[in-house]
Formats: structure tokens, sequence, C-alpha cells
């Protein structure tokens, strides 16, 4: 089974694969905490492919997990899979320019008049407007929004542009972003590591969120060889 662009075919087998075993183990903990840890996951999979869904000309191209389960950053695989994470934040930045350029298209049919139009700015309580460090941001972001706004007049598809400028400029001025959120959550949930701001992070599971992806996959008393497991991953998950 291939991980589809709806999902529709995918979460819910592996939900009920998951649930036979859930409901063989007498602690209710530990149900939660494996619910929590396939709702993570599944929610983190989703976000990776918001541009795979819904963005036309990206239809079907879906980011791929690539796994490392090395303790070295310095090995091929491990690099890889640092660059597999790359690739779905480009991709969710991809994601949110188009969405911000289609809304420009409903506001503005005429790209003129975008060019012309005050740099939008997020919105902030009169306290944290009072703060130097915030009116610099603010100063950031219009700077942003003016150079977008010059390519955009170059440009065949200037929504775009102005959409990735907005993307940009909401991750100057607000406490949190689409790609800050989807790394905290992989590495909340056991996806990502190392845990650093200085690094970038790679695919590696900890050992209850790989317990939980083998036990969604795999039936109750069913027993598979490891190239059988790896390919059922694969059809289920694409990891």
């Amino acid at each position: 089974m291939a991980l589809s662009t709806n999902h529709d075919n995918v979460v819910p087998p592996s939900s009920e694969t998951l649930t036979k075993h859930l409901n063989t183990h007498p602690n209710k903990l530990y149900q939660l905490r494996v619910s929590v840890s396939f709702a993570g996951f599944w929610l983190m999979r989703y976000i990776a492919c918001l541009e795979s869904m819904f963005v036309p000309s990206m239809n079907e191209r879906i980011p791929l997990f690539l796994l490392d389960f090395s303790d070295y950053s310095n090995t091929s695989i491990a690099q890889a899979s640092q660059r597999s994470f790359l690739r779905v934040r480009q991709a969710l930045t991809r994601f949110y320019s188009w969405s911000f350029g289609e809304q420009l298209k409903l506001e503005y049919s005429i790209a003129e008049q975008l060019y012309t139009a005050i740099a939008p700015e997020y919105r902030l309580s009169k306290i944290q407007l009072i703060k130097p460090s915030v009116q610099e941001e603010i100063e950031r972001a219009k700077a942003v929004w003016e150079i977008a706004s010059q390519r955009a007049r170059q440009s065949d598809d200037p929504y775009t542009i102005l959409g990735e400028a907005i993307y940009e400029m909401i991750a100057v001025q607000a406490e949190a972003s689409p790609e800050r959120y989807l790394r905290k959550l992989g590495e909340r949930i056991g996806v990502l590591y190392p845990n650093r701001r200085d690094v970038e992070p790679r695919f590696r599971l900890n050992d209850d969120m790989l317990e939980m992806l083998i036990r969604s996959v795999v039936e109750p008393g069913v027993s598979l060889t490891r190239d059988e497991l790896q390919q059922r991953l694969w059809s289920v998950t694409e990891l």
C-alpha cells in the first residue's frame, strides 16, 4: 500500500493494526503513550506532505523520511538523512509561499496593485510594539517586502514571490513558524535527533517510536523477515 496524497487508505489500516496490539495490553498509560506517538507521527507526516497534497504542480511528490540509526553525524547515511529533513523543510516553505500567494490572488486580482501596497504586518500586542527588538523585526520585515516587490515586478509569478515574502516576514516577527513547529514536534515524539539548535537534525527513531511503527504495520502473532518488515514500513509510511 503506497502512501497516497489523501492518506485515506493508509492511516485507518495502520491504526486498526496498532489497536489490535493495544487492546491486548493491560497498561492504560502504555496504550495512551503509544496512541499519542502514533498521532504525532502521522501529524508530522501530514505536515510534510502539504505541498504534495495541495500544490497542483507538486502532486504525488511525497517527501521521504530517510532513517539513520548510527551514533555519528558524519556518516554518509546520517548526512543523507539530514538532507531529507532539509527537503521536508523546503517543501513546507514552498507550500506556505504558494498558499499565501493564492490568497493574494484573491485579494489583488491585478498584480500591480500589490507593488504599491503597504507591507503587511504580523499582529502584535501594544506591549510587544514598544520593545526595541520588535521594532527592529518590523523594519526587517518591511525590507523583505520591498525587496520581494522589486523581484515580483520582473517575475512571471509575482504572487508566489510575495507569498514567500509573507512567510519569511512571519518567521521574523512571530514566536513560532511551521518549520519550527515541525522540528519541535519531531524532536518531542522521537523522530528527529539531535535536539540541538546548532545542528541540523536527522531522522532517527527512538525505541518507543520504532516499536509503535512496527506494531502499526505487523499484526499480532505475525512473523516477518527483516526484508519483509522493511517493505511493509516503506509501503505504509515511506520510511
